[in-house]
Order: C-alpha cells, then sequence, then structure tokens
C-alpha cells in the first residue's frame, strides 16, 4: 500500500483501522483447526498436507526481505540498508521509481538502483507510475481522459498509481526503462530482479479503472518484457488480501487475474498482507491457497507484509520489543499454507512524519523487533514444516522450533526441549493462550 498519508482506510479490505492487539500476548487469533499429532515433524494434518515440500523432509523455505518505499528513499535508509545486508538480507522492494524532478529521465532510476547493487541487494521494483515529464496533469486526470485512470481526483494520487493514457504510451515507456537498465546493468543482472506490474488493482483508490483496463495495462507489460527477454521475472499486481476474503465475490475479475497469473509458468503472483484482521495471519494461508489452488507454476510472493495500515501504540510497541514474534510466527504459517517463497516486510524505516512505521527508526537505529526478524528470516531460509497442534502454530526448523498458542496453553516437554527465548516473565514449562516460545531440541 503506497502513501498511506491519505486519510481513512483506502478502501483497503484487509487493513483495518483501530485494531487493538494486547502487548503482552501478540496477535489475537481465532482457532485455526488442525488434527493432533505427535510433535515428530510431520506436517499438519488436511490441507497443509497437500503442499509439495520443498526437500525430502517437507521442509519449506522462505525468503524474507524489506520495502524501503519510493525509490529515491535509497540513500536516506542507507544505515539500515547497510545492517540489513549485513545480517545477510538480499531482496529490497521500492516503488515509485521516478520522480516529479526527473521529468522523462531514467538517469536517476539506475543511479538509485546502483546504489542497491553496491550493497548487494537484488531489486524487487514495484511499477505502478511512469515518468513525471510524461505523466497527466489533476486537470487532465479530472477530465478522465485516460485509458487506464488510477485516480480522478485532483490532489489525491497525482502522481503515484497513475499510468499513461493509451497501451501504446505505456509499452513505449516500458520500452525505454527496459532500455535504460540493459545499458547500466545488462540483461544476466537483470534476470535476477523482481519486475512487479500494478499495485493494489482491486483496492477504489489505487485504481480507478475498470478490471478490463488493468487487465490491458497488465497484458501490455508482460507482453514488452517478454519481447525484450524471455527470462526476465516479471508478475503482479499486488493485490490486497481482501481479494480472498468473505465479500471476495464483488472482485471476480480480479481474483480471476490472481488465478491466471498463478497459472503462468516463470512468473509471479503476488499480494500485500497487513495483520490485524482475518483475524490473523494464519487465516490467511489457507484462503489464498483456496483462491489460487495447488499448482506451483508462478512463484507466490507477499510484497507487502505489515502490522497494519497506521501507527498504533500497539503496533509500536511490538515493532520495539520481542511482541512482533507471534506476528512473524503466523506470518510463516500462512507463508507455509499458502505456498509463499518470498515475504517482504513493509517497511524498512519510519517513514516521516510517522506515516507508516519500520524495524528502524527515522536515524537508521533497529528497533527492539530487529533482532527477532534477523532469527526468524535465518529460520525461514533454512525450512520449517508447519506442524498439527490443535489451535497453535507449531514451526518445526532444522535446529528450532517456534510455537504461537492459540486458545489453550501448550505444554512445553522440558526434558525434550531447552527453551531459546520467550517473553519476559513467562512460565518455564507451559506456553500461555495466546503466548509463544522459540524452543531447542536437546
Amino acid at each position: 500500500m503506497h502513501r498511506l498519508h491519505v486519510a481513512g482506510a483506502l478502501g483497503i479490505t484487509l487493513a483495518i483501522a483501530g485494531v487493538r492487539v494486547p502487548r503482552s500476548t501478540g496477535p489475537a487469533r481465532s482457532p485455526v483447526p488442525r488434527a493432533a499429532v505427535a510433535l515428530a515433524g510431520a506436517p499438519a494434518a488436511g490441507r497443509a498436507a497437500r503442499f509439495e515440500p520443498q526437500d525430502s523432509a517437507g521442509r519449506k523455505r522462505v525468503e524474507i526481505g524489506f520495502g524501503i518505499g519510493p525509490l529515491r528513499q535509497a540513500r536516506r535508509v542507507t544505515p539500515a540498508l547497510e545492517r540489513v545486508a549485513a545480517d545477510g538480507f538480499r531482496v529490497i522492494r521500492a516503488y515509485e521509481l521516478f520522480r516529479p524532478k526527473d521529468g522523462s529521465s531514467f538517469a536517476p532510476v539506475t543511479d538509485n538502483l546502483r546504489f542497491l547493487d553496491s550493497l548487494g541487494f537484488v531489486p524487487y521494483l514495484d511499477i505502478s507510475d511512469f515518468p513525471f515529464g510524461l505523466a497527466p496533469t489533476p486537470r487532465q486526470i479530472a477530465a478522465g481522459h485516460y485509458a487506464f485512470p488510477a485516480a480522478k481526483r485532483a490532489g489525491v494520487f497525482r502522481y503515484s498509481n497513475l499510468y499513461p493514457p493509451t497501451a501504446a504510451q505505456y509499452d513505449s515507456v516500458l520500452a525505454a526503462l527496459l532500455s535504460a537498465l540493459d545499458s547500466a546493468f545488462g540483461r544476466p543482472k537483470m534476470r535476477r530482479w523482481w519486475f512487479e506490474i500494478g499495485n493494489e488493482p482491486d483496492a477504489p483508490h489505487f485504481f480507478w479503472g475498470e478490471p478490463a483496463a488493468f487487465d490491458t495495462l497488465l497484458s501490455t507489460a508482460f507482453d514488452r518484457f517478454h519481447s525484450f527477454d524471455r527470462e526476465l521475472r516479471v508478475g503482479g499486481a499486488a493485490f490486497t488480501a481482501g481479494l480472498v476474503s468473505d465479500n471476495a465475490a464483488k472482485s471476480e475479475p480480479y481474483t480471476a487475474l490472481a488465478r491466471r497469473l498463478a497459472a503462468s509458468s516463470g512468473s509471479f503472483v503476488s499480494f500485500h498482507v497487513y495483520a490485524g484482521s482475518f483475524p490473523n495471519d494464519a487465516a490467511i494461508g489457507p484462503a489464498i491457497h483456496k483462491l489460487l489452488g495447488d499448482g506451483q507454476s508462478a512463484t507466490r510472493v507477499v510484497s507487502e507484509w505489515n502490522l497494519n495500515t497506521k501507527p498504533n501504540p500497539d503496533v509500536n510497541a511490538a515493532l520495539n520489543s520481542e511482541g512482533i514474534m507471534p506476528y512473524l510466527i503466523d506470518a510463516l504459517a500462512m507463508a507455509y499454507e499458502a505456498n509463499i517463497r518470498l515475504l517482504l516486510i513493509h517497511k524498512l524505516m519510519d517513514e516521516p512524519p510517522n506515516v507508516q512505521l519500520g524495524l528502524f527508526s527515522g536515524t537508521g537505529q533497529p528497533k527492539g523487533g530487529y533482532a527477532s526478524v534477523v532469527q526468524v528470516a535465518r529460520f525461514a531460509r533454512e525450512g520449517y514444516t508447519l506442524v498439527a497442534d490443535g489451535d497453535a502454530i507449531r514451526l518445526v526448523g532444522q535446529r528450532l522450533t517456534m510455537i504461537h498458542a492459540g486458545s489453550q496453553p501448550v505444554a512445553i516437554n522440558r526434558s525434550a526441549y531447552e527453551i531459546v527465548r520467550r517473553p519476559q516473565g513467562a512460565p518455564d514449562n507451559v506456553v500461555p493462550a495466546g503466548g509463544w516460545v522459540v524452543l531447542r531440541q536437546r
């Protein structure tokens, strides 16, 4: 979700304002029923058992990265980028590639990408705007003379989430962008990057056109990228997780588009997931799976994951402490059940003036929750299974086990496991309802 300083919930189904999360126990969760089995590393019964494992032990691996917001902010977040690079994070997402003052020049885009490349990052580029020198004016937007209208209201998203007035113009912009990137970096390097087309097209505040118009936009982009180089990794469309909610029928054209993307070999399909509803990430995984099915043709990505759309005291407390752990555990359960392979935390650093909170302060200092993200990212990269344990979330990795208890306490077998991390003051032999723990097998 871009530019969250716009007032209101922006029509995003998942981003529910005012959700209160208990500081001591993490996100409140409704039960996610699973048949109880012994803690032996077996995948959960039912839907999770259907998914194709990524190794002989049934483990799945998830890569975790970060979003920095507009590409022009890359150097503003230098201290944070240097830290996450040192900690082994590799994928960095950016949107709003073009700045108003750049006119129709691509030089600032390549300059910022060279900076990310110098730190060893793989860019994940959300293409949801185009060079300002070619952008429509607010008056033109208001007149509605655009085949791909993203904002009809002067003063609201006058720049971001705008597309050229015709498919031909859009194609020419993309061709020029690809040519500039090729000249600066070469195709072998570009083949490692991620090119995401669109930003929450199923959310009215982000794409005001009809679904058929966005379909044309997406088809135009895919044709241009594939004609340039079939090996480029292009996908989309950063759908809201509201697409898999109970009222998703009204978004049927977009659910159909998501299914087509998921069935496209060599592509990827992406979603934005904001914790605080459904009522938890663990419930979103099965919903995404239900929408997309079992197929593995396209990579599945969560390109924006955050605790909520706007700061509140409980979100701030979680980002500044170990209180972020249950959110992260639920996110990995979601990834396991939905076959998500890449999860990007949005965002890396606080966006002034505290529009959206990140894992680093505005001065680039890591917050208290960052150490938890580092641990969970290593755990996810090594691979893990989701194990049935009533309505608790139990993730079993190569060395560690992570538990987020549901409606009932979870007993800890202290003769078999030692406690690695837990909330301060938590009991030694049980995970309280809603609590969490990290264990290591003795």
